[in-house]
């Protein structure tokens, strides 16, 4: 349709479609951000697991080590040093133990 006034012509058909023609491509342009943004939190997941599953080995490690001097060296110092070394492993406890230490890496949830 064609409608003229004071010398402006203007095509309502043609600019109906065209702005049909801008919201499907819109549509399509955020259908394939959304795609390409849940790769991206997958890859990002991927990462992140590998780097708790890296540092958990680690701490499991450290806590054996901690576990063995344990058994080890109370024994030892109480035998060296007699009973009042019990105070000073406890000291090393209270002084030497930090919250943040002491909390496990927890399992974040997975975006679905």
């Amino acid at each position: 349709m064609v409608k003229r006034s004071g010398g402006i012509v203007v095509l309502q058909r043609i600019g109906a479609a065209l702005d049909e023609v801008k919201r499907g491509t819109n549509r399509t342009a955020s259908e394939l951000a959304l795609r390409r943004l849940w790769a991206d939190v997958s890859a990002i997941e991927v990462q992140r697991d590998s780097a708790v599953s890296a540092l958990r080995a680690k701490d499991e490690s450290n806590s054996a080590i901690i576990g063995w001097a344990l058994l080890a060296g109370v024994p030892g110092a109480i035998f060296l040093f007699g009973w009042w070394s019990i105070l000073v492993v406890v000291a090393g406890f209270v002084f030497g133990w930090h919250p943040t230490k002491l909390g496990r890496l927890k399992q974040t949830p997975r975006l679905e």
